[in-house]
């Protein structure tokens, strides 16, 4: 009986990690999308910036890039269908976040990495990195430093 219990627990353990996983994903996602949208295109750099931030950040690298993919272009398509509703989903998204500093970082990394990406930091990337700032309940960042994913 005892064993059972313990495959029990560390079955939903595992669970809860994935489930956590693909939170932090969708997070990660929607932040990349808030920024990569701002300036009205979605570039080629900011695509690149984006997967090697796949690459760079363990907490993705054991789940599926095409997952990731999918999961920006749903925000992308949300953002330009609807601007506001679809950006109070991404923060939605993002927020979730929020209590866990080291989770909140890795997702400000990402965002301003993408926003950088093209080398045109423009105002309305910083304006939307200010926002994610906000969603997480963290004070803004300098923006001007190199905050690489």
């Amino acid at each position: 009986m005892t064993g059972l219990v313990t495959r029990a627990r560390t079955l939903l353990a595992k669970r809860g990690e994935r489930i956590r996983g693909r939170q932090f994903l969708d997070a990660v996602m929607a932040a990349v999308a808030l920024v990569a949208t701002a300036d009205g295109e979605v570039s080629l750099p900011e695509l690149l910036s984006r997967d090697t931030v796949l690459e760079r950040v363990d907490a993705l690298q054991a789940l599926d890039s095409s997952v990731a993919v999918r999961s920006f272009e749903r925000f992308v398509a949300d953002i330009s269908a609807d601007p506001k509703a679809g950006a109070r989903r991404a923060l939605a998204a993002v927020s979730r976040f929020g209590n866990d500093a080291e989770a909140a970082q890795m997702l400000l990394r990402a965002a301003v990495a993408i926003a950088k990406a093209d080398a045109r930091f423009s105002t309305e990337e910083q304006r939307t990195v200010a926002r994610l700032c906000e969603a997480l309940g963290m004070e803004e960042l300098d923006l001007g430093a190199d905050e690489s994913a």
